[in-house]
């Protein structure tokens, strides 16, 4: 699997994974991989984003679905201002890209690894600052006032 050869070659990362599914694989032997499990939404959410840096979303772009869908990941890592990785040759990449809010890569590990240390290096703040919150957040204010409370 790609995510374990680039965490077991780049002693600087770790992984953290939250959700289901069968990724067994990507845990064994790597003392640097997380695996949290199922999680609560919109509950988990502030924990989740407060534990990373830097938020993959990198599907296969073979899939018609993947590339015209937006997930609610981007929704979430511009709520809580955390740069995206996806996956190029996407809509979703278009959208980040366009609003220089993270990188896009190809589906394999050095390009991967390159997005990450793009990332890693740029500051973000003055970009998450231009972003209007209507570009991210809907007009469900009862979810946005839980954030808001838990954000305190």
């Amino acid at each position: 699997m790609i995510y374990q050869k680039i965490i077991s070659e780049n002693i600087n990362y770790t992984l953290h994974v939250f959700g289901d599914g069968d990724l067994g694989s990507l845990i064994s032997g790597n003392e640097r991989v997380y695996l949290y499990g199922p999680f609560s939404n919109p509950g988990d959410l502030i924990k989740i984003y407060d534990s990373i840096d830097i938020l993959l979303i990198n599907y296969d772009s073979a899939d018609a679905n993947v590339q015209l869908a937006l997930p609610n990941k981007l929704y979430e890592a511009m709520l809580f201002q955390k740069p995206i990785i996806c996956t190029k040759h996407t809509f979703l990449a278009d959208v980040v890209e366009a609003k220089n809010i993270g990188v896009s890569s190809l589906l394999n590990k050095n390009d991967i690894v390159h997005a990450i240390n793009k990332c890693a290096s740029m500051n973000y703040s003055a970009i998450w600052a231009d972003i209007p919150r209507d570009d991210y957040v809907s007009d469900n204010s009862h979810i946005c006032k839980f954030i808001t409370e838990q954000l305190g």
